[in-house]
């Protein structure tokens, strides 16, 4: 790697002092330590929801309990598909420059 684009800045950092650099690296660290332990958290709760989901399928429940139990399982997975969308898509706010 050449020696001189070393010291290149990039522009989304032009202006700003160190510590505002260092102050938004702990902001986003932040963030991803959060929205890491929220993706772990749905993962569980999707696994326990397919879990009970195909524990229904078992002669143990009666046809009525078995089509409850599938209808709110099958609900709370369709939430968490929305949930899981909406930490995926990009959530720029105007003004935040600083964000990809």
């Amino acid at each position: 790697m050449d020696s001189s684009n070393n010291h290149v800045i990039d522009p989304a950092f032009a202006g700003m002092s160190f510590a505002d650099v260092c102050a938004l690296a702990q902001r986003q660290q932040a963030q991803i330590k959060h929205i890491s332990a929220l993706n772990a958290k749905m993962a569980h709760e999707m696994a326990v929801l397919k879990r009970l989901k195909f524990a229904a399928t078992s002669e143990r429940f009666g046809p009525e309990q078995k089509s409850l139990l599938e209808e709110a399982v099958d609900e709370d997975l369709e939430a968490l598909d929305r949930e899981i969308g909406k930490l995926q898509r990009p959530a720029n706010k105007p003004g935040d420059k600083h964000k990809p």
